[in-house]
């Protein structure tokens, strides 16, 4: 089956002519074609281009599935889920003419990325997985255009339906019907699925079923083995590509986070036949903070590194606990193992979670054990998450700290959320917080000094004046290490909705006063927040050369005295700083003087002088 065409860059080189493929094994670990070569280490050219695109680097496969593992990275950039188009790939090295494996396609499809590719001693194969063949470049002349090469990888978007992650949940749908048509309450849907997933998994690697202990394994042998059969039968296929086969391990690896949260408001948002008293209280857990929404594995990504490279002596600490007492799936969990791997952690690592609701709790379990299976560092991983509100208990001290607080304002707070909002916030009167701010704060109180809190914000509360006095009392307790305006995200089901993300390092007195932050502001322009991201990653939480910019976005860095005593923490780029400054040499009026000018004015007028 042959994809569309799809629009190069205009200096794109000519592709060479595209050998026939192979025919490919059943397993992962028998993809090999021709006689098994020995696992070499290589990665020269993997940490070229990752190092020189600002992306992070990932192994495909694990020791064990393939002959050489080390010879297979994913390369990642800040792509958004809105699209599939992004600078996500696999990359692999190969010491013999480019003779790409015929599963490639495959590994791409499966693991949720845009393309393959083969970089050998004088070719490049770049296998799209909506088409049969590879095409082949001469690799001498991709290198003298890498960049124009590289931007073009972002515009080719597969257009063969449904991607991986929908694939998956389309799996979950059947299972979930199985299920409760067996007379399995719809309560315990997510955890046959998951033993279900398990036992795909199993398959793959061994060929056979192996028997799945526990109760969720029980359940899920009590459901007719010959529909169960069909439905694994289905999923190892593409549905409108025979050519594609699925592999459920590396769906998991590479694009379990998406997956999960599309499950979870598959789950939320379309309830199967269930006791009454079941649905009211999945409503009741539906709105209790504000709806559910998501959070970006490449948003949460850019968070983790950033965070990280504030801690001090990383890689000879002994332990090193992080916390996430609103982890949902377990993004900021996953993206931390994934990035304490690439920085070389040889310490004892604690992942503790919170979650509200026992299913996504064993969706964040289930993530986290398979990510752990892949990489656990020679001080061992202590997994602990648990189902309790964050909010009514202390929470454990921490030296790290990840959030994607609600969003409820007070009059969308229950009872019991006011009352955790009066206690944890002191006295501030109703109508001045957002429960996220009661988050941060919480969050902060648990953090030990000379650690550091990452989180995703409503953009509002960098700027609302009721919250002016949370802001001043966060910026005594700690120092702004980053602080960004993201531009707009898919949070939502139906829709998307501005992001900001701030990392605040807890220091003793007056050293959270010194020094200074990155700041970034995307527009909303395509692509902005995945470049700016890039960027990020490529020079470093602090630019000792002053700003980048791009396409609608801005890095800059920002004294912490100055931002002190700002009412607002707006984050105008220097250009608009610049042009705000001469506009109040020649007399115009100031930012916090607009809500007076409202009064004498017309909003048209307003506008202008402002």
């Amino acid at each position: 089956m042959s994809g569309a065409s799809t629009q190069r860059a205009t200096k794109a080189p000519r592709p060479k002519r595209a050998a026939e493929p192979k025919r490919a094994h059943a397993r992962i670990t028998g993809v090999v074609a021709g006689r098994p070569r020995s696992p070499r280490p290589t990665g020269r050219i993997t940490h070229e281009w990752a190092d020189r695109f600002g992306l992070a680097t990932v192994p495909l496969f694990e020791h064990g599935e393939i002959a050489d593992p080390e010879n297979h990275t994913v390369l990642l950039g800040g792509g958004s889920r809105w699209a599939f188009a992004s600078f996500n790939y696999a990359l692999s090295e190969t010491g013999d003419p480019a003779r790409p494996n015929p599963m490639a396609g495959s590994w791409a499809w499966s693991s949720d990325l845009t393309h393959h590719l083969t970089i050998s001693g004088r070719s490049v194969a770049l296998w799209c997985w909506d088409r049969v063949r590879p095409t082949e470049y001469q690799r001498s002349k991709v290198q003298k255009i890498l960049d124009d090469f590289h931007s073009s990888l972002g515009a080719e978007i597969p257009n063969i339906a449904p991607l991986a992650r929908h694939h998956v949940v389309g799996i979950f749908r059947r299972v979930r019907s199985l299920a409760v048509e067996n007379g399995v309450d719809d309560g315990r849907a997510i955890d046959v699925f998951l033993a279900f997933l398990d036992m795909l998994i199993d398959r793959e690697r061994t060929g056979g079923d192996i028997r799945r202990d526990g109760d969720a394994g029980d359940l899920l042998r009590s459901l007719p083995p010959d529909e169960l059969d069909a439905i694994a039968r289905e999923a190892e296929r593409h549905p409108s590509c025979e050519a594609l086969k699925f592999f459920p391990s590396l769906a998991v690896r590479h694009s379990g986070s998406a997956i999960f949260q599309e499950i979870n408001q598959e789950y939320i948002r379309e309830p199967l036949p269930t006791p009454p008293d079941r649905v009211l209280w999945r409503i009741s857990m539906k709105n209790t903070r504000g709806g559910y929404h998501f959070t970006p594995p490449e948003l949460a990504r850019g968070i983790v590194e950033t965070s990280l490279a504030q801690i001090e002596n990383l890689r000879t600490r002994d332990v090193l606990t992080v916390l996430d007492p609103v982890c949902g799936t377990g993004t900021f969990l996953l993206e931390t193992v994934r990035t304490l791997r690439r920085m070389g952690y040889t310490g004892r690592l604690r992942l503790i979670g919170r979650n509200i609701w026992a299913p996504v709790n064993a969706m964040a379990r289930f993530s986290l054990k398979h990510a752990v299976d892949d990489w656990n560092p020679a001080g061992e991983v202590q997994i602990d998450l648990n189902v309790s509100d964050s909010l009514a208990v202390d929470l454990p001290p921490s030296d790290v700290v990840f959030m994607n607080p609600p969003r409820a304002p007070w009059y969308m707070m229950d009872t019991r959320q006011r009352e955790h909002t009066r206690r944890i916030l002191r006295a501030r009167r109703p109508g001045e917080v957002d429960i996220g701010m009661v988050f941060v704060t919480h969050g902060l109180d648990a953090l030990n000094y000379g650690g550091v809190l990452g989180a995703m914000l409503p953009p509002e509360i960098l700027t609302l004046r009721s919250a002016e006095r949370w802001r001043r009392e966060t910026l005594e307790r700690g120092s702004l290490r980053f602080l960004g305006d993201m531009g707009e995200f898919d949070l939502y089901y139906y829709g998307g909705a501005g992001v900001a993300a701030a990392v605040i390092s807890k220091l003793d007195g007056d050293q959270n006063q010194g020094g200074i932050f990155r700041a970034a502001k995307c527009g909303n322009d395509f692509g902005s927040p995945e470049e700016a991201l890039r960027m990020l990653r490529k020079i470093g939480s602090v630019n000792p050369e002053g700003s980048s910019s791009g396409k609608d976005w801005w890095l800059f860095d920002i004294p912490v005295k100055e931002f002190a005593h700002k009412p607002v923490w707006r984050v105008v780029p220097p250009p608009l700083e610049r042009a705000i400054s001469e506009f109040r040499g020649a007399g115009g009026p100031r930012w916090e003087n607009c809500s007076k000018l409202e009064k004498k004015s017309s909003p048209a007028t307003t506008r202008r002088s402002c």
